[in-house]
């Protein structure tokens, strides 16, 4: 017998919060503040001319 699915933005909060060391919270709220956060760090990487081709471009 199969066992139910968990939800998936739980599983992405729960992933993140052990790589970053964070506890607790409402999982869409910390997804929302989490992803705007990477989007502004990575907005200002493109400000100083660090692009990238693709994710393994380093």
């Amino acid at each position: 017998m199969r066992r139910p699915v968990d939800d998936p933005v739980t599983i992405v909060a729960a992933t993140i919060r052990i790589k970053i060391g964070y506890a607790g919270g409402d999982d869409y709220a910390f997804l929302a503040a989490y992803y705007a956060a990477l989007r502004a760090r990575l907005e200002r990487g493109l400000l100083f001319g660090r692009r990238r081709r693709d994710k393994r471009d380093q």
